[in-house]
């Protein structure tokens, strides 16, 4: 998961801190839960469509996944249409680990998944993720589809993310680190060396109140 491969254990800590369910149930179990029992981080999963539609009540057809920030809920469309079990599970791994960091983001920097403390007084961490922005779209013609769609929605916000969707799907860790050294290196390097360690601060040392302007 995000991180756990990279320097540190946030994605590991966050992936065990949440509550998955699948089809309206609890993961590993029968027995379906009402709303008013989960506590925390939250993951519906439909494994019956690949878009959230079913679940959000409201139209989104064809979106994959979503983030609800401050509800602390992320919705996963569980399979994809016209693949092969294999190429769905992967795709859905994707989107997984890509929300998920959505979350991990906006926990740490309180800052709705941008990665970045919102009162950034300084404004450092800010300008050098605008200048990984930038950089990354220079190469944009040999980028993975995953990479190019970040550039048609909020790309403060989605392009950090492509990083663990990366790793997520190709065949091996090393294989999507490789990627992404050679083809989006700005963007890999900002992950690992600015977000990362932030993440694993939080992690291991903050509590649930932390005050997100002294992370960063």
């Amino acid at each position: 998961m995000v991180g756990c491969e990279t320097e540190g254990t946030f994605g590991l800590t966050l992936y065990e801190r949440q509550q998955i369910f699948i089809g309206g149930k609890r993961e590993g179990s029968t027995e379906t839960v009402s709303d008013t029992e989960v506590r925390g981080t939250l993951t519906i999963v439909d494994p019956e469509n690949e878009d959230i539609q079913t679940m959000v009540g409201c139209e989104t057809e064809g979106t994959f996944g979503l983030t609800l920030y401050e509800r602390q809920q992320i919705f996963i469309g569980g399979k994809r249409e016209g693949s092969t079990e294999t190429v769905s599970d992967t795709e859905v791994r994707g989107t997984l680990t890509h929300e998920i960091c959505h979350m991990a983001l906006h926990l740490v920097y309180n800052n709705y998944g941008k990665p970045y403390p919102m009162h950034d007084v300084v404004v450092v961490k800010k300008s050098q993720y605008e200048k990984v922005i930038e950089d990354t779209k220079k190469r944009y013609e040999n980028l993975h589809h995953v990479i190019k769609r970040a550039f048609e929605y909020e790309t403060e916000k989605e392009l950090i993310v492509r990083v663990p969707h990366i790793i997520a799907i190709y065949p091996s860790f090393a294989d999507g680190v490789s990627y992404l050294q050679n083809n989006a290196p700005e963007l890999f390097k900002f992950f690992k060396d600015e977000v990362i360690p932030n993440m694993n601060v939080y992690a291991q040392d903050a509590t649930p109140g932390i005050d997100a302007m002294k992370i960063g």
